[in-house]
């Protein structure tokens, strides 16, 4: 080409512009995946530290419910006194101990929901108004990260923004 002139820009693909409005619903889709995730991670730490503290209240559970001249029952299954010995040889904070680790998990993986969620909800947005490829991208490499519908979703997010068919929409909309 000769100095000075820019070549002339590609025609818009009506297909690359329906792709991307799918892009910008499915990322909306993983921002409520996400939401439901953040909510079973919340349902799965209540239950997990009542399980916890249940356990290092047992031995005050066990002799306390059953009168002392039968033997204590747990469900079904009659406790012999020397199994309710071996119970009080635990140190009841060594179940709340063995917890304490996990409770740093819960939090890291739900600051990485939270992030995902809203790093999903900014880039669809940002594709609807076709600002921001490289943000897009960002994000979509994030998605990687969640296997498989959020890998699944990063890739295609990659196939379709790398398109110069596609840069040429988000040109044309910076206009």
């Amino acid at each position: 080409m000769p100095n000075g002139m820019t070549p002339p820009p590609l025609p818009v693909d009506p297909r690359d512009v329906e792709q991307v409005r799918l892009l910008v619903i499915f990322h909306y889709v993983a921002s409520g995946i996400g939401v439901a995730a953040l909510l079973g991670l919340g349902l799965h730490f209540m239950f997990m530290k009542a399980v916890f503290t249940t356990l290092e209240d047992l031995p005050a559970i066990i002799t306390a419910d059953q009168p002392a001249t039968e033997p204590p029952v747990v469900g079904e299954e009659v406790v012999l006194p020397v199994e309710i010995e071996k119970v009080n040889e635990i140190p009841p904070e060594l179940f709340l101990n063995f917890f304490a680790p996990f409770v740093y998990f819960y939090l890291f993986l739900g600051v990485f929901i939270v992030l995902k969620i809203i790093l999903n909800l900014m880039s669809a947005h940002y594709m609807g108004r076709r600002q921001y490829k490289v943000f897009s991208m960002i994000t979509a490499g994030l998605n990687c990260l969640s296997i498989p519908l959020g890998t699944i979703l990063g890739i295609f997010t990659f196939v379709v923004l790398s398109r110069q068919s596609v840069e040429a929409i988000y040109q044309k909309a910076a206009k």
